[in-house]
């Protein structure tokens, strides 16, 4: 009887998903369909990560060399899509870079949605929105699994043109700079015994993997020698890291399943994806709902964040348990997430509306 009401559950989320698509999805302009399909990927394993089940297989093969692979990949997306908008847009000077209104929209576009989620978990009374006051939970991210993303981000935005410039005026090199500071970074964090609540909201872990996308955006196809090279380098980084003693993590001891030297894995894949299928589509209903899952990653993700945090205030996370659980959290996360997602346009104007009221 449980099993039957999972599939109607999963037959009404489907359904919802699909008459999404005929709202939102007409619209779509050319695009890269790849970054859209690789963010649908990423945000479910996000999900999926911080539900109970994957807690107890954390070191499972899926979860070591993909799954945890989530956040270094929207990471190397978010290098690749904001240099390309600098492309697109022939913007290289600093000052066109740090242009108010272009960072206010990207800034926007990220803290209205995360606002509404914010003031909803106010409203549902969690208990540990109290250790801060509203300024101090809006940039330490709320309450719920990930909540690190969102001030890790708005940080990003505000540093990524100088990255962007580093990468245009030295190239390469600067990528090997980046690296040594990560580094470094990562070794005084150890060297302190750093707390993880603090660590986790600096953005300078994740400049790396930034630096990458953004370069593979703006320089010449790199080999496929250099590529496999990488790529060899990173997947035995990762099989010491999850298969042996924590001794071997040094000095990566606050985030060690998605940590720095895990970039020479997931970027050569992103590579590769990116020079043999950046005009690929799936043309057909399957490739939809991968693109609007896609596009709208972030809005999920917040429901995601939400309904973690949830269970936890309530007492109820380790109830569920199993790999069932797990498939109706993502789907019901998605499925809620595009909803938001559509509402999205609806929520910019009223707030539009209201700033603009408030300015006269």
């Amino acid at each position: 009887m449980q099993y039957d009401v999972y599939i109607i559950e999963i037959y009404v989320i489907i359904i919802g998903i699909d008459i999404v698509i005929t709202y939102k999805y007409k619209d779509m302009n050319e695009r890269y369909y790849f970054i859209d399909y690789l963010k649908a990927f990423a945000v479910i394993s996000v999900i999926f990560t911080h539900s109970y089940f994957a807690n107890t297989i954390r070191e499972n093969f899926i979860i070591s060399y993909f799954v945890n692979m989530a956040v270094p990949i929207f990471m190397l997306i978010t290098g690749f899509n904001y240099a390309n908008s600098y492309l697109k847009k022939g913007i290289s000077d600093i000052l066109q870079m740090y242009n108010f209104k272009l960072l206010a929209k990207k800034n926007f576009r990220l803290a209205l949605p995360f606002t509404v989620i914010l003031i909803i978990e106010y409203l549902c009374h969690f208990k540990d929105l109290a250790k801060y006051n509203f300024i101090g939970n809006f940039f330490t991210g709320g309450i719920g699994r990930g909540n690190y993303y969102f001030p890790v981000m708005l940080q990003i935005i505000a540093i990524f043109p100088l990255l962007y410039l580093g990468l245009q005026k030295i190239g390469k090199n600067f990528i090997y700079f980046i690296l040594i500071i990560s580094v470094a970074f990562e070794i005084f964090c150890a060297g302190i015994c750093m707390k993880n609540g603090f660590y986790r909201l600096i953005s300078i872990r994740y400049f790396l993997y930034v630096c990458l996308g953004a370069w593979l955006a703006i320089s010449a196809k790199i080999s496929n020698n250099k590529l496999l090279v990488s790529f060899f380098i990173g997947l035995n980084a990762i099989t010491l890291f999850m298969y042996n003693s924590d001794a071997i993590t040094y000095p990566f001891t606050h985030w060690k399943h998605t940590n720095i030297i895990f970039a020479f894995y997931i970027f050569p894949i992103f590579a590769y994806i990116f020079y043999n299928y950046s005009s690929f589509k799936f043309d057909n209903i399957f490739g939809k709902i991968l693109s609007v899952i896609g596009k709208a990653s972030w809005h999920i993700f917040l429901v995601q964040m939400f309904l973690y945090g949830a269970l936890n205030e309530w007492n109820c996370f380790e109830k569920f348990q199993t790999s069932t659980d797990s498939i109706i959290t993502v789907l019901l996360c998605i499925f809620v997430g595009i909803i938001f997602y559509c509402a999205e346009d609806f929520l910019r104007k009223i707030t539009k509306q209201l700033c603009l009221k408030s300015c006269k």
